[in-house]
């Protein structure tokens, strides 16, 4: 690594990965607006993978995981999700959180 810590050393930081797409951050609002702009991108979008970061303790996780599944996933249904049976008892499986 050069001198001068990661910056210096080109390892992209947070902002970069958010820029390009590859991480997003924000509220529940900014998110279910970022998945709308996905599904109008890509057609026919089901499923997307939520994480935490390595290394965040299993505490966290699972109040951001039950903060997403109660604030997100409650208002970015679609009008396609009353039509196709099964969606929401599958998405509740999904959704449960077990220790």
């Amino acid at each position: 690594m050069k001198r001068g810590g990661w910056g210096a050393a080109g390892v992209p930081a947070v902002e970069d990965y958010t820029r390009v797409g590859a991480w997003f951050a924000g509220t529940p609002e900014e998110f279910v607006a970022h998945l709308r702009s996905l599904e109008q991108k890509y057609p026919g979008l089901e499923y997307i993978h939520v994480s935490n970061s390595m290394g965040t303790p299993q505490s966290v996780m699972l109040e951001q995981l039950a903060w997403f599944a109660k604030e997100v996933s409650r208002t970015s249904r679609t009008a396609s999700d009353a039509r196709v049976p099964g969606r929401q008892a599958e998405d509740a499986a999904l959704l449960e959180l077990k220790m």
